[in-house]
């Protein structure tokens, strides 16, 4: 295990208390140290998700922190994961609200987080702009997996050309479903 920085023990979040009635900045939300498979992002920008305003009544987990997307600077790697490093600009979505470890979540100046969706965000892309990537592009690759098209890194042949309806295209997410599509 690694770190760039003293990680703090406590962090600033967004969480629901018990009651599903408040929504409250809080200081002192505990940042455990990261397991072997996850790693730690000091946030630097989060993006607003339809899926963030969901997040009530019986999905609440008391003090679980909101928010899907965020991206930030890796400042700390647990001994099992593989393919980042100390310093990395990443961008993913957040397993916000999960029942078990409601430490999940985006709306948090430390995210801590685990998974193979996570991408390095190149040089040429803001980390703004990069926060509002994780959950489109998760859900737009998994949609095109599980139709069984081939994801863009997979060769394909002029003969295995398939036409698809990209339902709600001018979304956010129907745009990066495109993209990967043409990809």
């Amino acid at each position: 295990m690694g770190s760039i920085e003293q990680t703090p023990q406590y962090r600033r979040a967004i969480a629901v208390d018990s009651t599903d009635s408040t929504h409250s900045i809080r200081d002192n939300v505990p940042l455990p140290a990261p397991q072997p498979d996850e790693f730690i992002v000091r946030t630097d920008a989060i993006a607003i998700n339809p899926s963030d305003l969901k997040m009530r009544g019986p999905f609440v987990v008391p003090d679980g922190i909101l928010g899907i997307d965020c991206a930030g600077t890796v400042i700390s790697v647990g001994s099992n994961v593989t393919g980042l490093k100390l310093g990395d600009r990443v961008c993913g979505p957040q397993h916000s609200m999960h029942a078990r470890s409601p430490h999940y979540g985006a709306f948090t100046d430390y995210a801590v987080c685990f998974g193979k969706v996570w991408m390095k965000v190149p040089e040429n892309i803001s980390i703004e702009g990069a926060a509002s990537l994780g959950a489109g592009i998760s859900t737009a690759g998994l949609g095109i997996k599980l139709l069984g098209l081939p994801l863009p890194d997979a060769p394909i042949s002029q003969e295995k050309k398939v036409h698809v309806l990209v339902y709600g295209g001018a979304t956010a997410t129907g745009t990066l479903a495109i993209q990967l599509l043409k990809l």
